[in-house]
């Protein structure tokens, strides 16, 4: 069987050579009588460098040269190849950018590189890009990318023959007066895993080595004990004849010792600093929180945070202390561990565990760029399980506050677009197909539901109408109200649920869908999760931005509001006092009620409360992303471009915690009003969290 197969393919073989060959002999066409170029316009033209990774580097080695390839190819025009040292895949050639440790002669110097050091040698013609990690070739990419690399033509501008060398010396930890290399941990008692693993590894990355844990004490040995000398609930940390000692009375205080020395350790420090903590100190662990925050049910369960400057106020590479305290009612409690994590925009995310015996955490955070950090604690038990009924931590900061600007550009025919639309909408009478009475129990006011005629895609829900509910104030005088109109959130509900009752205005709730009204949850649930599953994103990447379903969401808007003013005014009812038009609305109502200001001109004050779709480019530089899509059709939607155009006094509400509409974009937004405005930040509050009673939370107001 193997001499038949041998056989068979050397036929095939000597075939295709003998057809290949009576190809090669017959003349081409020449260039000259055919008036044609003999390059094929199909074939694609090549960097003069190919990137060559290690056939089995680590996952930031990988991201690190795409990065570079994405780069090239933007600022030359041409393809980058990129493969790897495995010479059975990749053709090895001289002129190669070794990322990272490669099989290549030339990156074998540097294999030993240690912790965040990094090289870019051009010593040969291949150029060796590597560090002593995955972070830090990530880190010398970077460089080359800012430095070598010319932004206009993607020519590599580092010399032949040229190094640069970033050699980073590990900052030094020194405690009491000793530094703590070499140092091992001795448990008297038991700690959480999660919290000691933590520790370790903090140490380790930070200060470049290992505390390993043992048995044997020695003169360098970090000590976790209990010293019943020390009285109920008492807490010790010294240092003694080079030893480290971490004691309390018991157990629990022990745990809680040990995790105030781990806290009190920087996770971050620049290269060669010396760190010097000074670890003797004493305390009482007060009885009060000793009771367990999973014991207590009876009053609510929250998180008061505190930042050492006002949470607007820091700069690019402040550090930010914030004090978290866990309360139930109004004491302080404990639970057996902290979650915590930190997520800086366009930086660092980092997580871990802390002992919450003592009811307090304590983090910090350093921002590289402009933009909001975002603090999480959870209350957790001994298994790493979330403690439920606590309002967990979520709060934040801004770095470079003023700096925080919109990172999308707009749309040159933003202007003709809309100018465009509104036309199209003229085009439908803002008439009402429909009015209905409604009894609602409040016999003050008279309520009406309502329908309106209007463009639209029927596709969504079989309609095209605006769905609005309004109350009116009876008995009220001729042109002695106010319009209010209030626009509803994400989602699919009954028009009714955002109905608001004023004895001075007209109120009126839109909806963003046509939809009917007191249809019961499975039916708004129904179309949430068919027709209207979302709907916010384009059904294509190439879909007419006149067409998404947002631009029939603003139609709906603006054609309410359109005949309220008919309406209620002088040719109809006249109880509007032709005057105040006062708009409303929380995320996607926010993001409605700042389009409607822009594109109404009678409206008289804005409130928009955590908007969406506020600078949704701004995840190409690495600030968190949020509600919404981010297509390149959502440009023509976007809040910080209709913010240039409002005239009317603005009010904006931000939460610091929001992980829905993240506080970057809507600062971004703000800072694009040129209108009277104010915003007020809220402290530990995610995206639409009312306050609850007993807890309280820091708020930084601006006014302009």
């Amino acid at each position: 069987m193997k001499k038949t197969h041998n056989f068979l393919f050397s036929c095939l073989i000597l075939s295709m050579i003998l057809f290949f060959s009576s190809c090669v002999g017959e003349k081409a066409p020449d260039a000259e009588s055919t008036g044609e170029s003999n390059v094929s316009p199909d074939v694609p033209e090549y960097y003069e460098y190919t990137i060559i990774r290690s056939d089995t580097c680590s996952s930031e080695v990988l991201d690190a040269s795409k990065a570079l390839k994405a780069a090239i190819e933007e600022a030359a025009g041409t393809i980058v190849k990129m493969g790897t040292d495995y010479e059975g895949l990749t053709k090895k050639t001289d002129k190669e950018i070794l990322v990272g440790n490669t099989g290549r002669d030339e990156s074998k110097p540097y294999l030993e590189l240690g912790g965040k050091s990094f090289v870019i040698d051009y010593s040969t013609t291949r150029i060796v890009i590597t560090g002593g990690s995955g972070e830090s070739v990530s880190e010398a990419v970077r460089y080359f990318i800012e430095n070598y690399i010319d932004a206009e033509t993607g020519e590599i501008t580092m010399s032949s023959g040229e190094k640069y060398e970033y050699i980073y010396s590990y900052p030094r930890l020194v405690v009491g007066g000793n530094d703590l290399e070499g140092y091992n941990l001795v448990l008297g008692v038991d700690i959480n895993s999660e919290i000691l693993n933590g520790f370790v590894k903090k140490v380790e990355k930070t200060y470049g080595y290992r505390i390993m844990t043992g048995e044997t004490e020695s003169e360098k040995s970090i000590i976790v004990k209990t010293d019943a000398s020390l009285g109920e609930n008492k807490y010790k940390n010294y240092v003694s004849g080079g030893k480290i000692y971490l004691t309390a009375a018991d157990e629990n205080g022990a745990a809680v010792a040990f995790s105030k020395f781990a806290d009190m350790i920087p996770s971050s420090a620049e290269s060669g600093e010396k760190i010097e903590l000074d670890i003797a100190y004493e305390g009482t662990l007060p009885p009060s929180i000793l009771i367990d925050i999973d014991n207590l049910s009876t009053a609510v369960k929250y998180f008061i945070v505190e930042t050492d400057k006002d949470a607007l106020d820091y700069k690019v590479g402040d550090t930010m202390h914030f004090d978290i305290g866990l309360y139930c009612g109004d004491e302080l409690r404990s639970c057996p561990l902290f979650k915590w994590s930190i997520n800086c925009e366009g930086g660092e995310q980092t997580s871990g565990v802390a002992a919450g015996g003592s009811g307090k955490i304590s983090l910090e955070a350093t921002m590289k760029n402009p933009g909001f950090v975002n603090v999480i604690v959870h209350p957790c038990l001994a298994d790493g399980s979330e403690i439920g009924g606590v309002d967990y931590c979520s709060a934040g900061a801004a770095a470079g506050f003023s700096e925080i600007n919109t990172i999308g550009v707009e749309p040159e025919d933003f202007d003709e677009f809309w100018k465009k639309q509104l036309e199209r909408l003229d085009d439908v009478a803002p008439s009402a197909s429909s009015i209905e009475l409604v009894n609602t129990g409040r016999d003050d006011y008279d309520t009406y539901n309502v329908k309106i005629n209007c463009l639209g895609d029927p596709s969504f829900t079989g309609e095209t109408y605006s769905a609005i509910m309004v109350s009116v104030p009876k008995g009220a005088p001729l042109k002695s109200l106010k319009l209010y109109v209030k626009y509803m959130g994400a989602g699919v509900r009954s028009t009714e649920t955002h109905l608001s009752y004023k004895n001075d205005s007209i109120c009126i709730s839109v909806n963003g869908h046509s939809v009917e009204s007191y249809m019961g949850s499975e039916y708004y649930s129904n179309l949430y999760s068919t027709t209207l599953k979302n709907y916010p994103k384009p059904t294509s990447a190439s879909q007419d931005p006149s067409e998404i379903y947002y631009s029939y969401m603003v139609m709906r808007d603006l054609q309410a509001i359109r005949w309220a003013k008919e309406y209620f005014g002088e040719r109809g009812e006249d109880l509007w006092n032709g005057i105040d038009l006062d708009i409303e609305g929380t995320s996607e109502g926010g993001f409605q009620a700042l389009f409607t200001a822009a594109l109404d001109k009678d409206v008289t004050s804005c409130i928009a409360h955590v908007p969406a779709i506020c600078d949704q480019q701004r995840i190409t530089v690495g600030r968190k992303g949020g509600y919404g899509p981010s297509d390149p059709q959502l440009l023509y939607y976007d809040c910080c471009f209709f913010a240039r155009r409002i005239t009317c006094p603005t009010t904006i509400r931000v939460s610091l915690g929001d992980n829905t509409c993240p506080p970057s974009g809507i600062t971004a937004m703000y800072h694009e009003l040129k209108c009277e405005k104010k915003i007020t930040y809220i402290q530990n509050m995610l995206h639409t969290t009312p306050v609850k009673e007993n807890k309280v939370r820091a708020q930084y107001t601006l006014t302009e």
